[in-house]
């Protein structure tokens, strides 16, 4: 089955909780009524593509295509969300450099640069860590490692800055919202942006004015940069409201624009919008219940980790290889629970944490990492697993099958003991949990999508995996582990987050936040630990 990165694009409410089924007398009308989707879906129309693939998602989610032209340094922002039509936007990676702003944006090619030499940087540093003993080797190690890790906190800043600009809101969730007020937004921008163009000398009063219309969409991107954005994005919105006017054929003069006018205008309209819906007590910074991001990154930026930008970084989101997988997900989820009459229900997939098989430090030299969580996986009842061992392949259909969390804390993804083609071919694969180095790390496969390790349990039907996408140290990744698992629920008390939500409130425990806190990223949908 091929991976279909870049033809990606195209009130409170309870969530309905459910377990892995014991026996797959469901799977086989899952598999035919996803066999038949599959055959249709190269020939749906536009109103047919939105009810196949949007009107089937949760009211709470959000899907976020990511896609880059490098040829012409473009970069396009899909958004899609139930019972809306997709928005589609275009942002010349280039356009800041023209604006007057008070740092260098970065090139597509410079950021996949500027990332690939921390990462190797940061590789050395790993090697060359067994050998620092005496007190000064240790702190000028340490340092090196806090360098790196700023320098990837600035990288990703930049990132966001000078390529999503005032629109890094469209990778944002959904917040409260003032129904009133928005359109009451959406209308001053509109005649703002009209005024500008048409108070040109050169507009005479008796040619015909065309009105181009600024989706409501792109009017809540710029809602959620918050009651005070910064003049950077103030100026990059009324650019790019102008420029589309420009794109429609209109003539636009923006020498003879007071762009101070206007940016004192819209600044007001943004503040004036969230005061008044504070006033009615309404957060308009604050999300919804049951809000998550879902991540399409093309093959230009899967070695990113988006998640951390400033805008993902809090927020529940993991990454899915193709908007096809996530419909195949939720059509698992309706599978599994055919007992739900309000087909507008919160669906969540949630595992039986006695249900567990683990895999620890089974090439016997993760001895920190043994002693971490040994003592704790033992005295969780009815946990399964193998210590300093590789159980045989032979056991690990009939393990797979019968749990519903696979957890690997070892060198790597766990290549070694148990082959992909066998996680390919379960008829039911469990959450896998892989914290070795680089386990979630993609390889470029030049003009096909790239392809790794993990594909293979999101091909074998895992509803969600864990894994890092590039090498990091054990004793840091432990204790993101644990505090993962701990806000999970996997590890008993009251868990209610859902396993991307564990993964970003877990970042910033450590020592190294960006250079160990990026690195696990989620692939998948969220799934959630059964009280």
């Amino acid at each position: 089955m091929e991976i279909d990165w870049d033809n990606s694009v195209k009130k409170r409410t309870r969530p309905t909780p459910f377990a892995f089924p014991p026996k797959d007398t469901w799977v086989t009308g899952y598999l035919e009524s996803l066999q038949k989707a599959y055959d249709e879906e190269l020939e749906l129309e536009d109103t047919e593509f939105i009810e196949e693939f949007s009107n089937i998602l949760p009211s709470e989610w959000t899907v976020c295509s990511i896609n880059v032209d490098v040829e012409n340094d473009d970069l396009y922002l899909v958004r899609i969300q139930r019972k809306k039509s997709p928005i589609v936007v275009k942002l010349p990676l280039k356009r800041i450099q023209n604006q007057q702003i008070d740092y260098d944006p970065i090139s597509y090619h410079d950021a996949v640069a500027t990332l690939n030499r921390i990462i190797a940087e940061s590789d050395a540093t790993i090697r060359d860590g067994k050998h620092c003993i005496e007190k000064k080797s240790v702190e000028s190690w340490w340092k090196t490692r806090i360098r790196l890790d700023q320098q990837l906190k600035e990288l990703l800043r930049l990132i966001e800055e000078s390529w999503l600009g005032c629109f890094k809101g469209v990778l944002s969730g959904q917040f409260y919202e003032h129904p009133e007020g928005l359109h009451t937004f959406h209308e001053v921008v509109n005649q703002m942006i009209y005024n500008a163009v048409y108070a040109q000398p050169d507009h005479s009063q008796k040619r015909a004015r065309k009105h181009i219309d600024i989706n409501m969409e792109l009017c809540r991107a710029l809602l959620r940069l918050g009651p005070d954005p910064s003049s950077i994005q103030i100026q990059d919105a009324i650019h790019f409201f102008l420029s589309s006017y420009v794109s429609q054929g209109i003539s636009v003069d923006f020498t003879h624009i007071n762009f101070s006018q206007l940016k004192d205008q819209l600044r007001a309209a943004i503040s004036s919008y969230h005061a008044n819906a504070n006033a009615l007590g309404i957060n308009t910074m604050q999300r919804i219940p049951n809000d998550h991001v879902i991540l399409i990154p093309d093959k230009h930026v899967y070695m990113l980790p988006l998640e951390s930008l400033d805008v993902l970084r809090t927020q529940s989101v993991s990454r899915i290889p193709c908007l096809s997988f996530l419909r195949d997900r939720i059509l698992y989820t309706k599978a599994m629970a055919p007992q739900m009459q309000n087909k507008d229900e919160v669906v969540r997939i949630s595992i039986d944490r006695s249900k567990v098989y683990y895999v620890l430090n089974p090439s016997g030299d993760l001895m920190h990492t043994q002693r971490e969580f040994e003592p704790t996986f033992a005295r969780m009842q009815g946990w399964r697993g193998a210590v300093k061992e590789k159980p045989m392949e032979l056991r690990w259909s009939h393990v797979l099958e019968s749990c519903d969390v696979y957890m690997y804390f070892g060198h790597s993804a766990g290549q070694s003991i148990i082959r992909g083609s066998t996680i390919r071919r379960l008829r039911r694969s469990p959450v896998a949990i892989l914290m070795g180095c680089s386990s979630g790390s993609l390889s470029s496969r030049g003009e096909f999508d790239p392809d790794g390790y993990i594909m293979n349990f999101l091909l074998g039907g895992s509803p969600a995996v864990v894994a890092n996408l590039w090498d990091v140290t054990d004793k840091s990744i432990d204790k993101l582990s644990r505090d993962m698992m701990t806000s999970w629920g996997i590890l008993g008390g009251e868990g209610t987050c859902s396993l991307p939500e564990a993964v970003a409130m877990s970042r910033d425990g450590c020592r190294l936040p960006y250079l160990i806190g990026a690195a696990p990223v989620v692939y998948g949908i969220p799934v959630y630990c059964a009280s």
